[in-house]
């Protein structure tokens, strides 16, 4: 025979888990979509590293590399330009253009 407390106990804990569970499926469900929903964001999510070879093969496209000089120096892209990201405010860049 059952008694009002044990009644009360059993459903005490089905409803505690199943908060838990809700928590968790509200928890899960966000992080799985989060990644998406960045990347609807940004309008040009980067090129990938086939796109980027290809400029360079075809158009003729240069990579500007804009780590800090001893960086580039210690190795980079080969043909690449070294711009350092902490000098583009303070000075105008000579940029040369040419018809192809």
């Amino acid at each position: 025979m059952k008694n009002a407390f044990s009644g009360f106990i059993v459903d005490f804990l089905f409803y505690q888990n199943s908060i838990y569970f809700l928590i968790f499926l509200l928890v899960s469900g966000a992080l799985l979509a989060f990644p998406l929903l960045r990347k609807q964001g940004k309008g040009n999510t980067g090129l990938s590293v086939k796109d980027a070879v290809n400029l360079v093969n075809r158009e003729n496209a240069v990579f500007v590399d804009v780590r800090p000089v001893d960086s580039y120096r210690s190795g980079s892209i080969p043909s690449a330009r070294n711009l350092p990201a902490a000098t583009l405010n303070r000075k105008p860049v000579p940029c040369r253009v040419t018809n192809h």
